[in-house]
């Protein structure tokens, strides 16, 4: 039998919950502002509080107490604008709140985690949850956590059970055995003041406004949209090891979006976004005008052009944000991206139990994945770099740690480490911080992402020698012609990428309707590559549709230090199927 409390029956804690939440200090406190001090206090006691309550009286008769809990709430405001033509169609300021935790039975060396098991899949009563408090209410957000982490414990003693069981059926082979489920880390203390930003949503309603007006008189522009959105949050994480953990999680989105219609009466609209850590850190207004002008004017030169470019497989010449998404694709998306990943036990249909796959990106330690030439290492606490301040630094993980000044990832092409949470590999023992916060609308997500990445080359040519090597590389293929992928707007976070086909005889580069290229792989990177000998700094929102232009959705903020020009010698292009017809 599961209990919660071996000595106090559960509808009678809920019972004492319910009377002391009425009797809190916080209601004295209505009609009066709240200091920030007074949120912090109140938020991190009922997490620490309601975490050591847990750990003391959860118990399972079989499987014990829980070994480790880790709690997490972010409190903060969201922020979000819309303008269309000159006129504001939205504008809103909520108060947000999240929650998360995490619940592990066992030990260190064997959990209930890393093992699914399709034939015990959690019950419905395991997955009802309550949302955390807004407010700073103690009893409130206490309640909301001992729900929740009943609910967690229930499912880990079943799984921890489960996954006993089937390593006694099918023991595991020697690695996997004496490789622990998860890492002990040391208790960090990180308290890093200072009150919610205050979002000016007034400043926001006049930025996207002035914006949107920009077309309001030009009969070619069917529509014209600017949206704003902030995410202004504190971050609260306690763990059972002793760490706690209050820092700031900060982000603003401007996307630009005007719309063009062409011959047949379709729309065709481009997006240009900004992220930065506020809307003042946007750039100035004036500059964002001219790039939404120069999106406008772009819209309309593609609408001319009629003729379709035919697909294409050669040298590739990628400038700035084309380089940017084409590394961050090749080395941290994908089946072999660089983030240390444990494939989990599973118990199957067939009544055995799976191993991991043997095949992933860990097998090539120590050997060459890349051009010789190619250097990739990554820097968790740098804070600009060229004047740009960089949004992916971390300050501290999600799991409590914080990660080393520089990792590098691969030295002249040979895999040397990938970013780690704390659930240990056999090539991977330790966690190196990368198990990060990151956004999605009104809350936080967590999951291993890359922080701020530096790509550098031991070989690198300057523009115009790039150019050349890419008419020769085409020449030696018999092309025609070749291709040159440029972003419209190099200091946008994110911009349409225009194609330009590039006569090999003249040098000439007309610009073509948009194609479309396959994601760039390690297997790209291992081949000829040729690249630039300036840099090119960007902040992209990674795995959001905020990276590709569209609104802003959920994604981690990456930093990417890259060189401003990458040629690859064997990309194939493609005619989109819709020209430019994406959802704004």
């Amino acid at each position: 039998m599961i209990t919660l409390n071996k000595n106090i029956p559960n509808f009678l804690f809920i019972t004492v919950v319910l009377l002391l939440t009425s009797a809190y200090d916080y209601s004295t406190t209505k009609g009066q502002e709240i200091t920030q001090s007074f949120r912090d206090s109140i938020f991190i006691s009922a997490l620490r509080d309601e975490l050591t309550r847990s750990l003391s009286n959860l118990e399972d008769p079989e499987a014990g107490k829980p070994f480790f809990i880790s709690y997490c709430m972010l409190n903060g405001v969201l922020t979000s604008v819309q303008a269309m033509m000159g006129a504001l169609t939205e504008s809103s300021d909520t108060e947000v709140g999240d929650w998360y935790l995490r619940l592990m039975m066992g030990s260190y060396e064997r959990n209930d985690e890393n093992f699914i098991d399709p034939l015990n899949q959690q019950q419905n009563e395991y997955s009802i949850q309550i949302g955390c408090p807004i407010e700073p209410d103690y009893w409130g957000i206490r309640k909301a956590f001992w729900w929740n982490t009943d609910n967690v414990f229930r499912s880990a003693v079943k799984n921890y059970k489960n996954k006993l069981q089937a390593i006694k059926e099918y023991p595991l082979d020697p690695e996997t055995d004496k490789l622990p489920d998860y890492t002990k880390s040391e208790p960090v203390k990180i308290w890093i003041p200072g009150t919610i930003h205050d979002v000016s949503r007034k400043q926001a309603e006049n930025v996207v406004k002035e914006i949107s007006g920009l077309f309001r008189n030009n009969d070619e522009i069917e529509h014209s949209v600017a949206s704003f959105t902030a995410i202004s949050s504190t971050v609260y994480m306690v763990n059972s090891e002793g760490s706690e953990v209050r820092i700031p999680l900060n982000i603003s989105v401007l996307n630009i979006t005007p719309g063009v219609r062409d011959d047949e009466d379709e729309i065709l609209h481009e997006n240009i976004t900004y992220i930065a850590p506020s809307v003042e850190s946007l750039p100035p207004i004036d500059s964002m005008k001219q790039s939404a002008l120069q999106l406008g004017k772009y819209l309309l030169r593609l609408k001319n052009i009629d003729e379709r470019s035919e697909e294409y497989n050669g040298p590739v010449l990628l400038m700035n944000q084309a380089a940017a998404y084409g590394f961050l694709s090749a080395l941290f998306e994908g089946d072999n991206k660089l983030i240390a990943s444990r494939e989990p036990l599973v118990y199957s249909m067939k009544k055995n139990l799976l191993q991991r796959d043997k095949q992933s990106v860990e097998a090539k330690f120590d050997k060459r994945i890349v051009s010789k030439d190619l250097t990739v290492t990554v820097h968790p606490h740098l804070k600009e770099y060229a004047g740009t301040e960089l949004m992916g630094k971390i300050i501290v993980d999600a799991e409590g740690v914080i990660p080393p000044d520089t990792v590098t990832l691969i030295e002249n092409g040979i895999l040397k480490n990938l970013l780690s949470n704390r659930i240990p590999t056999p090539k991977v023992s330790r966690s190196n911080g990368h198990y990060r916060f990151g956004f999605r609308t009104g809350g936080f997500i967590l999951d291993d992402a890359p922080s701020i990445v530096k790509i550098s080359s031991s070989v690198t040519f300057d523009p115009d020698a790039l150019k050349k090597q890419l008419i020769d590389l085409s020449e030696e293929r018999g092309l025609e012609y070749a291709y040159i992928i440029k972003p419209l707007i190099p200091s946008a976070s994110y911009s349409p990428l225009c194609y330009y086909q590039v006569e090999l005889n003249t040098g000439r580069e007309k610009l073509v309707k948009p194609l479309v290229h396959e994601d760039i792989t390690l297997n790209d990177l291992n081949k000829r590559i040729y690249l630039s000998n300036q840099n090119y700094v960007t902040n992209i929102l990674s795995g959001s549709y905020s990276q590709y232009g569209s609104n802003f959705s959920a994604g981690f903020p990456v930093s990417m230090i890259v060189p401003d020009a990458l040629l690859l010698e064997d990309i194939t292009l493609r005619q989109l199927s819709n020209d430019l017809d994406f959802e704004y």
